[in-house]
């Protein structure tokens, strides 16, 4: 209706408002608003307010189909927002943007091994939540271990953990990383995700302290801390 469009309209005016609290009210009402807004939250991707685009982003994850155009800009945002908690926010939201099982794993597995921690555990707590939907980003994380950067072997480490029992073919290397690991931290997060990927890790961490002596002890702490709490890295 007319008085609709004037709603929308006046909405819309109050995005560029100097003060942050019109302009985040004036996005939360958009996106009450779902389908008859959806064309105007899109705009809101673009706005220069982090908080607004977290918004906008929300409420067009509620709709029940948006633009392709859309999902681009969303997309866009998981990978290069300049703000750590608004690329989480994105990362969050990807699974419900109807994109194919292919490409929303393959973003999210990147999205893994984001600088911000935030955003690398938006990203594993995602995967996770696919089940074995999200079966293929166990090789890809799983060749990460090797990597020369620790970051990016602990950020691994901790998406496989978090994946849970789906990651079960990587639990050999995961052993094998935290047998040759001599930094504290780095074997605790190892640790972590060998419990948290279930207790039928032990007998094959049991198998690899017998063949490899000299890890015996590391393996044993292992373990002993499956019952501490989760470790990030």
């Amino acid at each position: 209706s007319h008085d609709a469009e004037k709603v929308v309209e006046t909405l819309v005016e109050r995005l560029d408002d100097p003060d942050d609290s019109v302009r985040l009210q004036a996005a939360s009402s958009l996106a009450r608003l779902g389908p008859a807004a959806a064309k105007e939250l899109e705009q809101a991707l673009a706005s220069d307010d982090p908080a607004v685009q977290a918004i906008a982003i929300r409420g067009l994850a509620d709709l029940d189909q948006i633009s392709g155009s859309a999902v681009e800009q969303v997309v866009a945002l998981a990978e290069n927002a300049s703000e750590p908690s608004l690329r989480a926010d994105a990362v969050v939201v990807l699974p419900r943007l109807g994109m194919s099982k292919e490409s929303l794993v393959a973003r999210l597995t990147d999205a893994a091994f984001d600088e911000d921690a935030e955003v690398r555990r938006a990203a594993a707590f995602a995967l996770r939540r696919m089940g074995r939907e999200a079966s293929s980003a166990v090789a890809p994380l799983a060749n990460e271990l090797e990597n020369s950067k620790p970051s990016r072997r602990l950020a691994a480490a901790y998406a496989l953990g978090a994946m849970g029992e789906v990651s079960v073919s990587a639990v050999p290397r995961i052993i094998e990383v935290l047998g040759m690991s001599n930094d504290p931290h780095e074997r605790d997060v190892y640790s972590d995700a060998l419990r948290r990927i279930g207790p039928a890790v032990v007998s094959e961490i049991l198998l690899a302290s017998s063949q490899r002596p000299q890890a015996a002890r590391v393996y044993s702490e292992a373990i002993a801390s499956f019952g501490a709490n989760a470790v990030d890295p």
